[in-house]
């Protein structure tokens, strides 16, 4: 490294579970194989608007890759970068677990012991591609009124309500809410789920205007859903705009896919292909 030949350093003792060491070794494990996928000149990537003309082909977090690219020759040179780094480093794809998807694929679908869907796949928790902003929603939604079902019988004062309202609904949907813009029919719904349990199926008793309110000035500080919503969304977006490099990946999967070429993902546990 840097010109100075390597030593061998003897391990005598691993890194515990939880300890912030961990992570940190792990992404400078992980760094060889970012910079052979990135200066690849036979991976072709991704070109969103807005990064110059500026290639994306790769998004990581942790252990999962996540690589975008335009043709076969690009999936084929990245998994044998991929196998070379396993020679290396003894981390290997697990494929019986990895997964592939192909949208408007112009090249023939070659089969590389990777598992084929067909609509949607799972990526760190949200499902990306076709109709996955409603798809998404729903099972989010779904989700919060099985926890404000759970939490009906319980005998909970109303601070209590709001409490389970904020612990429960705000923290269940912070991420996704970052990723995807609710819709309005979700967004309707989850008020009415909302409301419902904090007065307990009874008539509402006061206007949710002044619900919405804190407590300081006549309220009971039931979280505004719609603003919250659009807040997680547009924040990360302000905060790129200070930023000299901008890594768009988190919002790209919201773009149109008008004049998008391809998509891919990568990793122990899926490999996604979009194109168009």
């Amino acid at each position: 490294m840097s010109g100075i030949s390597p030593f061998v350093v003897a391990v005598k003792a691993g890194v515990r579970q939880g300890c912030p060491l961990s992570p940190t070794l792990f992404i400078l494990v992980m760094e060889p194989l970012a910079c052979a996928l990135r200066t690849n000149e036979l991976i072709k990537g991704l070109t969103p608007p807005g990064r110059g003309g500026l290639e994306i082909k790769f998004s990581m977090y942790m252990d999962d890759i996540t690589l975008l690219l335009t043709d076969n020759k690009s999936i084929e040179v990245s998994l044998a970068v991929c196998e070379a780094f396993s020679a290396a480093s003894g981390m290997k794809i697990n494929k019986e677990k990895s997964e592939v998807i192909y949208f408007k694929w112009r090249e023939i679908k070659e089969k590389r012991g990777l598992q084929e869907k067909s609509e949607t796949l799972k990526i760190l928790g949200v499902e990306i591609g076709e109709n996955m902003q409603i798809k998404n929603w729903n099972s989010k939604l779904q989700k919060i009124q099985g926890k404000l079902l759970n939490w009906k019988d319980r005998e909970l004062s109303f601070i209590g309500k709001v409490l389970v309202l904020k612990a429960e609904v705000m923290a269940s949907i912070a991420f996704l809410a970052t990723t995807l813009p609710i819709p309005y029919e979700i967004l309707i719904s989850l008020r009415k789920a909302m409301f419902y349990f904090l007065w307990g199926g009874q008539h509402e008793r006061a206007k949710r205007e002044i619900m919405y309110k804190p407590v300081g000035k006549g309220g009971r500080a039931v979280p505004e859903i719609e603003s919250k919503c659009n807040a997680m969304f547009i924040t990360p977006i302000f905060k790129a705009c200070f930023i000299i490099v901008i890594v768009l990946t988190p919002f790209v999967f919201v773009f149109p896919f008008v004049g998008f070429p391809i998509w891919v993902l990568i990793s122990d546990v899926s490999l996604f292909i979009f194109y168009e």
